[in-house]
């Protein structure tokens, strides 16, 4: 019985090791994805600050879209999406609430 228990405390301090040493070497090697939080850039560019982006379903089929909003105090929605051609747009969008039809 206590052979046991010391198998089992040893099994589990190995896999803690080895879980914090797999995180540790997943922070040094595997950048960061997050946006800076730089405030002052060009006068034509968009500080990265004011930006969101979100992932939700707008229109109910099932598939998140993209969302990126920018600036919280005039909010602004714009949906990342691919064009025809394979390249990156910026779609301006609104989302309007469902219509409730009393019977």
């Amino acid at each position: 019985m206590k052979v046991e228990t010391a198998y089992r405390n040893l099994f589990l301090m190995g896999g803690a090791a080895v879980g914090i040493l797999g995180f540790s070497m997943g922070k040094l090697f595997i950048p960061d994805r997050k946006i800076p939080s730089t405030s002052e850039v060009d006068s034509n560019c968009i500080a990265p600050s004011l930006l969101e982006i979100k992932c939700k379903d707008l229109d109910g089929n099932g598939k998140p879209e993209t969302i990126m909003n920018i600036d919280s105090v005039h909010p602004k929605s714009y949906i990342l999406r691919w064009d025809d051609k394979g390249n990156p747009v910026l779609s301006p969008s609104e989302v309007k609430p469902t219509e409730i039809i009393y019977k």
